[in-house]
């Protein structure tokens, strides 16, 4: 009997230990904060798709070491719900309604572009905001569609850059695929172009099905220009057309929202280099903003973690929405609530609003209709010695309020905004 009481006592006191042991959140009200990830998981954008997942799922597995999200007395522990769209209207329409009615998403997630505005009017209507990384999707009439990240004009600061560096590039071509994203890209170059006097030779978009690059890159090549400059071409798209610039003699400056690993493999190391190959998204292993702070990480340790996960696969936006995600973790706080309209309101009621590269102001309604767009500093890099490095920053808050009437055309010309359907 005394053995029995022995043992019966340890028991009980290894099972105090455990329970004080026990993060806080585990000791009180603990519920679900359901992450909709609803994006190209596969297709030709996939490379816009699984790396932002990736870095959420960083994110969350960091969120829930620390105990979760305390908002108004509960505790929210953060899970992924993912819907595969292919970047096809069709599908992100099914999987819209998958992710908020079936899954019961607090948040949605979002590439952007046609699959972006095809859901627009579903989520308005079920009143759910949704994050996109794609700045010119943002319109009056869905007020609950918002760029939290990704909400800077690319090619404005890439070419004020090249203006600054290489003025004798005085030329440029432009080209991209046939879709919202490719267009997106156009308004950018059009409003860059403008600012800093650079000549547009070239200005068109291949269908999204091309696979034979030779005739673009032979028809922008006739043009002679200085620059090429690929838009918001995806991954697959770079690198056909670099590997066609490589072997049709292109000596200019080349430009694109990045240039990934797959890119940087298909041709010579030195012949990248001397292209400048200027890109709109840094390494977060950059001296520059390594020690900015990303969930619960350094710029630094989030990268090392992801590359060691997934070699090969670090882009554009792998952390993108998990940036949002610390965005959103903050308005959650600031409204006591879960609830994606009174988050998104008490952001838009701060002066100012926390971005993962600074202070973000909310803009847009000169040219959007609505201010949804979360504008701050960003960085634009060039290839060089085997990795892009950051070679150019700049508020892109106060470029847009110096260049507003240069913007608002750029989005005329392109039906865009105000402008749209």
């Amino acid at each position: 009997m005394k053995t029995f009481l022995r043992i019966f006592t340890l028991l009980i006191l290894l099972a105090c230990a455990f329970v004080i042991s026990l993060p806080a959140a585990e000791a009180g009200d603990v519920k679900p904060f359901k992450i909709g990830i609803l994006g190209p998981m596969s297709g030709p954008a996939v490379a816009w798709g699984l790396p932002a997942k990736h870095g959420v799922e960083i994110w969350v597995e960091d969120v829930k070491k620390v105990g979760g999200i305390k908002v108004g007395g509960v505790t929210y522990m953060p899970e992924i719900v993912v819907y595969d769209d292919e970047n096809v209207s069709s599908k992100a329409m099914l999987g819209s309604r998958k992710i908020l009615l079936e899954e019961k998403a607090h948040i949605v997630l979002q590439l952007g572009g046609d699959p972006a505005i095809a859901t627009g009017p579903f989520f308005t209507k079920n009143k759910m905001v949704a994050h996109s990384f794609i700045s010119t999707d943002v319109r009056s009439q869905f007020p609950y569609l918002i760029v939290p990240v990704e909400s800077v004009p690319f090619f404005t600061g890439a070419l004020q850059w090249i203006a600054k560096a290489y003025p004798e590039a005085k030329t440029m071509a432009h080209v991209a695929q046939d879709d919202l994203i490719g267009i997106e890209g156009a308004t950018y170059t059009y409003a860059g172009a403008k600012a800093n006097n650079i000549q547009v030779v070239y200005d068109k978009f291949f269908a999204p099905e091309t696979q034979d690059f030779a005739p673009v890159v032979s028809a922008m090549l006739a043009k002679k220009p200085d620059i090429i400059n690929l838009g918001c071409s995806y991954v697959e798209y770079v690198d056909l057309i670099v590997e066609q610039c490589y072997k049709q003699g292109f000596k200019g400056i080349l430009v694109a929202v990045e240039f990934m690993q797959s890119t940087i493999d298909k041709v010579p190391n030195d012949w990248l280099e001397a292209r400048k190959a200027i890109g709109c998204f840094p390494r977060f292993d950059d001296p520059v903003i390594k020690n900015r702070k990303i969930g619960e990480r350094s710029f630094e340790s989030f990268y090392n973690e992801f590359v060691k996960r997934w070699p090969g696969e670090w882009g554009a936006v792998s952390y993108e929405w998990a940036a949002g995600l610390d965005l959103w973790r903050h308005g959650m706080k600031l409204a006591g609530s879960i609830d994606s309209i009174k988050v998104l309101e008490a952001l838009k009621a701060e002066k100012t609003s926390p971005h993962c590269f600074g202070t973000g102001k909310w803009m847009g309604k000169e040219f959007a209709g609505i201010d949804n767009l979360l504008l701050s500093d960003w960085h634009w890099t060039e290839y060089k010695g085997g990795k892009n490095a950051i070679v150019y920053s700049m508020n892109v808050a106060e470029w847009l309020e110096k260049n507003m009437e240069i913007y608002k055309e750029a989005y005329k010309k392109y039906k865009l905004g105000l402008w749209s359907d």
